[in-house]
């Protein structure tokens, strides 16, 4: 790296030991240009992915699919371009005795039913902490946290029960994987955007003096625009819905209008 600035922008900088020379630069080139095999894996990578081109077919034409155990045949869930590992694999575990219970061979909870709330319980408790936290400053560490990433995907087991006893569950059929909910990284961004608004706000109420009463009705307006950017994201959650489904014997069952609370507590073993 040179040691000082040039003085004007076409002035070359002075030169030290171990900088990246022209001459150095033009062997880099050359050596790559030397290796036929090299301009091959170039021609190649640009125009497909690297992961296509380097499978192996010996080793995927030698794989043997047949076993003698198969644990089930059920459809397999994605929580494709979303980080929510954790509600998916808590739904999973419970879908087991909800479809023994229908009689059904698929069956899927909707996992954006329980993302919706999720994000909305987040951005609750994110307003709540802040409000908590407004007298520090805004460089503490525990408001930079707060501040950091507020509403990810992320989650455990604890926060998907009491999300469940709480909310309830639906069936996927009743609240639909969306765009964003596949893939969640724009509607992440603009809840971020959201939420640090609406905490520089906040903090701002109670430096002024403000009510408990008073900031609490504030954070009530910011959490409206928070669930209307969650509902033209994901949808609007169901209150309430019809059940009815025909089963694996071709039997048509139908339980009628429920809640998710009532869904919840008819098809999950306890």
């Amino acid at each position: 790296m040179a040691t000082t600035l040039p003085t004007t922008l076409m002035e070359t900088p002075a030169v030290t030991a171990g900088a990246l020379t022209p001459d150095a630069l033009s062997a880099f080139q050359d050596d790559f240009n030397a290796k036929p095999a090299y301009r091959l894996m170039q021609n190649a990578v640009t125009e497909t992915s690297i992961d296509a081109v380097a499978l192996n077919r010996d080793v995927v034409t030698r794989a043997d699919h047949s076993f003698s155990i198969h644990l089930d045949d059920w459809k397999v869930t994605h929580q494709k371009q979303s980080g929510r590992c954790w509600a998916f694999a808590g739904m999973n575990l419970i879908r087991v005795s909800a479809m023994k219970k229908m009689n059904l061979k698929q069956f899927e909870f909707s996992q954006n039913y329980v993302m919706f709330w999720d994000k909305f319980e987040k951005a609750n408790w994110f307003f709540e902490a802040i409000l908590q936290t407004a007298g520090r400053d805004v460089d503490d560490r525990t408001v930079h946290y707060l501040l950091g990433r507020p509403v990810d995907d992320g989650g455990q087991w604890n926060m998907f029960v009491n999300l469940v006893r709480k909310y309830g569950l639906v069936p996927k059929v009743q609240m639909p994987e969306t765009e964003s909910s596949s893939s969640t990284g724009r509607m992440n961004q603009a809840l971020l955007n959201e939420l640090r608004q609406g905490a520089r706000t906040l903090r701002a109420l109670k430096s002024d003096g403000a009510s408990e009463d008073a900031c609490r009705a504030r954070k009530t307006d910011i959490l409206k625009t928070v669930y209307r950017i969650l509902s033209i994201h994901l949808g609007t959650p169901p209150s309430s819905f019809i059940w009815q489904w025909k089963d694996k014997d071709k039997a048509f069952k139908r339980d009628g209008e429920m809640t998710p609370q009532e869904f919840a507590a008819q098809y999950i073993n306890s």
